[in-house]
């Protein structure tokens, strides 16, 4: 039974993304601007672990603007090869197909399974 997490992967790592974005912008205000208006309300949260805060939340950005970018075009190509009339193209990209549907929920299993049957080709499974 597939995880009901994957449906949610894309707006997780979007949550992500804003999340640690916030939390950049609040340490880059200090460490790179300088300005201290933001400062002593945050200081009291974090203490002076700005640096520490400043190198997690630059990870998490870029991992979470990653995955988002990388499940989004994920989701437009699987649906422009599954939806695709030319019988070469599907099978050209039918490894990437594969990986795709693997990678998110079971209706994606289930709509590559049925061009399969349409393209007449054996299931794998």
């Amino acid at each position: 039974m597939p995880s009901p997490l994957r449906k949610l992967q894309i707006p997780l790592y979007i949550i992500i993304a804003i999340a640690s974005l916030f939390f950049f912008v609040i340490s880059s205000d200090y460490l790179i601007f300088g300005d201290t208006s933001i400062e002593n309300s945050v200081h009291i949260v974090i203490g002076r672990y700005y640096y520490y805060l400043f190198a997690v939340s630059l990870i998490f950005l870029i991992y979470g603007l990653y995955e988002s970018y990388s499940g989004i075009k994920d989701t437009i190509d699987f649906n422009r090869y599954i939806g695709s009339e030319s019988k070469k193209m599907f099978m050209e990209h039918l490894t990437e197909l594969e990986r795709i549907s693997k990678r998110f929920d079971g209706s994606y299993e289930e709509r590559l399974e049925e061009a399969k049957k349409k393209w007449k080709l054996k299931s794998l499974k």
